[in-house]
């Protein structure tokens, strides 16, 4: 909307934000290719969940999740950043209807000539809801905590994980005792 897109440091920006979200899809892919009918229970490990059930893979999910969560507040720093201060000062909707100040405000707020005013209009008051509304304020909040806050996805990921095996393959690829072939095996086939 800015039209300032094609410049250095915008990119390396919308990459950060476009990587978050790729990792994110990927997690959740990732979760449903390798899930299984059988689920983590702490203490027994994974167990059978029942006929027609299909659990995804636990730490790909929660791997995904924490991510995903955790960018919330960066990915709205971004946003701040590229589209300046433009989005808690734009004018209200009525003065764009109010003949005596529309023609101006058209005329002033349009920053790319590639698309109409009126688009670039609805855009800003669309991000200042993001940004800077009570709503905005909760959908984040939400977007970080909601199916579990990132504490709980950790602890998800540490107690599940087969820590054990990639000790082992650190030592076998450092050349230690201890290491163990297998646990190369068991990475590359997952």
């Amino acid at each position: 909307m800015n039209n300032v897109h094609k410049t250095s440091h915008i990119r390396e920006k919308l990459a950060e934000i476009i990587m978050v979200t790729e990792l994110g899809y990927a997690a959740g892919f990732t979760a449903s290719a390798m899930g299984k009918p059988e689920v983590f229970i702490p203490g027994l490990g994974f167990v059978p969940y029942g006929p027609g059930s299909y659990i995804p893979n636990s730490i790909y999910c929660n791997v995904g999740r924490c991510l995903t969560g955790e960018a919330v507040w960066r990915e709205a720093e971004i946003l701040c950043d590229i589209s300046g201060g433009v989005v808690a000062t734009f004018p209200h909707e009525k003065d764009f209807v109010n003949p005596d100040t529309k023609d101006l405000l058209l005329k002033y707020t349009k920053r790319n000539e590639k698309m109409p005013v009126e688009d670039q209009a609805q855009f800003w008051r669309y991000l200042g809801d993001i940004l800077c509304s009570a709503t905005g304020g909760i959908t984040n909040v939400g977007n970080y905590h909601g199916g579990g806050s990132p504490i709980m996805e950790q602890i998800a990921i540490t107690t599940q994980y087969d820590i054990e095996s990639r000790k082992k393959l650190v030592r076998y690829i450092a050349g230690m005792s201890g290491g163990d072939r297998e646990a190369l095996n068991k990475v590359v086939k997952k």
